[in-house]
């Protein structure tokens, strides 16, 4: 039970950041995020698209009861890649 919590929350994070990256103008998100000076527009949406992909990843092995191992390496990486993309 503690998983499922854990990964829902961590899915809804990314879900959010990656719809935010997708849906919103460059313009908007540069100005509430420095680091999205640093990258070009094309690459913030690629970034929001991963993440809202990798949101779906979270829940999607342990859901469908396919390989429900994966779900936790699955957040593991994107926690682990998330802080050496920005900084």
């Amino acid at each position: 039970m503690a998983l499922w919590f854990v990964t829902a929350i961590f899915a809804a994070l990314f879900a959010m950041a990656g719809t935010m990256k997708v849906i919103k103008p460059y313009r908007d998100i540069r100005s509430q995020m420095e680091w999205v000076g640093t990258v070009t527009p094309a690459q913030s949406k690629g970034i929001g698209i991963d993440e809202a992909l990798g949101a779906i990843g979270m829940v999607l092995p342990a859901a469908s009861r396919i390989a429900p191992w994966l779900t936790p390496y699955r957040g593991l990486g994107s926690n682990g890649i998330g802080p050496r993309s920005v900084g």
